[in-house]
């Protein structure tokens, strides 16, 4: 568009519209410098009044709901004082919390409210204790506190904290932010891990997201090598199933390693020792049927499903089968 990228932080005063399989919404918001009213839309997490964040994006013209701020990356701004903490923790954002237990917390541990609440990690300080329970422990000593309430609230608010750089490190691994959210809410906490250890389940688990796109997030990781054997391996396998999109059950072995050297930019030694491991491990099957000069290849899944349907057919054709009288003249 040539608007220029800009960065805005505002405090959320009402979701207008939100589409929890997307994350896609459009939120009003108070500009925190000029205090005046935006319209703001994007994919995010789940957000409520009163939390206040920091926007990324370009101002648009709509032609029917006029100047609005369209965002694609977005993070938390987090409180830094007792009266923007209250204010948070009054919107809804924790089960069970309103205005009263938001002031009991409030006038029990004023600014440093914020410091506990991000301490409240699972790091162990002692056997069987972690800083977690520390905090918990701590907040139950205020009045009006209790153990479930003072529970809920350290995991709400670390959960809300934990997604904003999961999602970042997504964007940074190159997906873009409707991706992201939609791998975050597929995987939870466990999105930071596969990231790393191995993107291209990603692509078996969501659609959307191919080989090509799990492959470039790969390539951001520290254990990166274009030889790695797992890459290898989800390359010939990838192969294989976009064989299978156009109608191929399986594919003559040299065309596979064709296709498998071309899709990964690698010479064939590595691409035969990836077939190995994919035969000892029992995930592909390869068959040479008699006059064909190359073996065929298949998914294992699919080579025991094309062999019952041969069966189920040899049967039908071996079965006999009684003669219709039919008077044809009288149909």
């Amino acid at each position: 568009s040539g608007n220029p990228i800009r960065t805005l932080t505002g405090s959320l005063t009402k979701v207008l519209h939100y589409k929890h399989e997307s994350g896609w919404g459009i939120f009003e918001l108070e500009d925190r410098t000029t205090h005046e009213s935006i319209k703001a839309i994007g994919t995010t997490p789940q957000l409520r009044p009163g939390q206040v964040v920091k926007l990324h994006g370009q101002w648009q013209q709509h032609p029917v709901y006029g100047s609005q701020f369209s965002f694609t990356a977005i993070e938390p701004d987090i409180p830094t004082d007792a009266k923007e903490i209250h204010s948070l923790l009054s919107s809804g954002l924790i089960k069970n919390i309103g205005p009263k237990r938001a002031r009991l917390l409030q006038e029990a541990f004023g600014d440093q409210l914020l410091a506990l609440l991000n301490a409240a990690t699972d790091e162990v300080v002692s056997p069987g204790v972690t800083k977690k329970d520390e905090v918990i422990k701590l907040l139950t000593g205020t009045k009006g506190i209790g153990q479930a309430f003072a529970t809920n609230l350290v995991e709400t608010w670390q959960g809300q904290l934990d997604q904003w750089p999961i999602l970042a490190a997504l964007r940074n691994a190159g997906f873009g932010h409707t991706l992201a959210y939609r791998i975050y809410q597929y995987y939870g906490q466990r999105t930071l891990e596969l990231l790393r250890s191995n993107p291209y389940q990603f692509a078996r688990d969501i659609d959307g997201i191919g080989f090509d796109k799990a492959d470039r997030a790969f390539q951001q990781s520290p254990q990166f090598n274009p030889l790695h054997p797992m890459r290898m391996e989800q390359g010939v396998l990838w192969t294989l199933e976009q064989a299978e999109q156009t109608g191929h059950t399986c594919l003559p072995m040299s065309a596979l390693i064709k296709e498998s050297i071309k899709r990964l930019g690698v010479k064939v030694e590595p691409i035969q020792a990836a077939l190995t491991r994919l035969f000892d491990s029992h995930l592909i099957v390869a068959e040479k049927p008699e006059g064909l000069p190359h073996a065929l290849v298949y998914r294992k899944v699919l080579y025991f499903r094309e062999k019952e349907c041969a069966r189920m057919l040899n049967r039908m054709i071996d079965e006999p089968a009684e003669a219709l009288d039919i008077d044809v003249q009288t149909i």
